[in-house]
């Protein structure tokens, strides 16, 4: 008996890591995705038993993270999620010293401004300070966007230190309003790291120009800042004088995280 003990301990440890990583893929799933899964369509979709599944969804239940649609008998976030959210935002550096200096830029330029990090192949904007112009164009926090998704992604995706095949995977050749295949993305990512900076047209939505520049540690690029404006406000000049203000505050967010 004394034998067999370790064995079954080291089942039960593998047994919990695997309900954590299967927890996690489910509030991914439905982090990336606008809709609700029932208990059934996971267990399909993640290739585990139904009474596994529904083990997972009573625990994040339980602590608030998702909510069961009676009517549908399918489960989504709840603002439970949210708690987790703040609690990293606000003891990150990086946010922490992103923020005051964004919505500064926000001020000083009239236009919306956001936090954009890479998450494996895929860029999430995790801080916004939209415009307060009536007319404007803002990101969604938390939504996982391709890393051609404009100005923003390809500033990422640029300095990102992927291979090739690891870029092909985060490209969708179908994404946005402006479609390029992947050599020329590829050459794009050139451009931006040659220049410093990234700036796109029309591509994530209809007369809008985002413009993204790199926040460094040391030599690694830890995030993006990203602008977005109209598209009728954004002259040669404008776009000049927002570069440089971005580029400033780049340097201000990596003096205050260093202190």
């Amino acid at each position: 008996m004394s034998e067999l003990e370790p064995m079954q301990a080291g089942d039960e440890q593998q047994n919990r890591v695997k309900n954590v990583d299967l927890a996690l893929d489910i509030l991914e799933y439905l982090a990336s995705r606008d809709q609700k899964l029932g208990v059934r369509e996971a267990a399909r979709l993640f290739d585990v038993p139904k009474s596994t599944v529904q083990r997972i969804f009573n625990s994040l239940a339980a602590k608030g993270v998702v909510r069961l649609d009676e009517s549908a008998r399918q489960y989504a976030l709840d603002y439970g999620i949210l708690k987790l959210c703040h609690g990293f935002l606000g003891r990150n550096d990086l946010t922490a010293a992103a923020g005051p200096v964004l919505r500064g830029l926000r001020d000083d330029t009239d236009a919306s401004v956001c936090l954009n990090v890479r998450v494996g192949v895929q860029t999430l904007t995790v801080l916004q300070f939209e415009s307060r112009h009536p007319l404007r164009w803002s990101m969604r926090i938390g939504v996982p966007y391709p890393l051609n998704a404009g100005a923003g992604g390809k500033l990422l995706a640029a300095y990102s230190g992927l291979s090739e095949d690891q870029l092909r995977e985060g490209f969708d050749p179908e994404y946005g309003t402006s479609r390029i295949d992947f050599a020329t993305f590829l050459k794009q990512l050139e451009s931006i790291r040659m220049q410093g900076y990234a700036i796109s047209r029309g591509e994530m939505n209809p007369g809008v120009t985002a413009l993204s520049v790199p926040i460094r540690d040391q030599q690694e690029v830890l995030a993006g800042i990203g602008l977005y404006q109209l598209d009728s406000r954004m002259t040669s000049a404008v776009i000049q004088d927002c570069i440089e203000k971005m580029q400033e505050a780049a340097r201000r967010i990596e003096l205050l995280m260093t202190k």
